[in-house]
């Protein structure tokens, strides 16, 4: 079971929309603090992705964060993630260029490449 409170015990890799109207984007900026202060962030990658709905990934969003997971358990090398709080473009590097788009909340598009 995950620690409420940030004190992680294992590797934690958490996917999350930047849209969601059902789990604010806010918690993901509380739950980096709160691992912050427990002196855990070693053990947290977040990787945002750009899209307005609740849990609905791109297989290959959810294949790769999840194959990235299995690497860091095996490896301890945790995997690349977002710095949602540094990076203006948060959320380009995870999100597939397909399955997303369109919807009730206007997410800013990545910029070209």
């Amino acid at each position: 079971m995950p620690s409420a409170n940030g004190d992680l015990r294992v590797p934690m890799l958490r996917i999350f929309d930047i849209g969601d109207p059902r789990a604010s984007f806010g918690n993901e900026w509380r739950y980096f603090d709160l691992v912050a202060a427990m002196g855990r962030s070693d053990m947290l990658v977040q990787r945002a992705i750009r899209d307005y709905r609740h849990c609905r990934f791109a297989s290959s969003e959810f294949t790769d964060g999840f194959d990235a997971l299995v690497e860091w358990v095996e490896t301890g090398v945790s995997p690349a993630g977002d710095d949602v709080l540094a990076d203006p473009n948060f959320g380009c590097q995870f999100t597939s260029p397909t399955g997303h788009g369109g919807g009730l909340f206007p997410i800013p598009a990545c910029p070209a490449p």
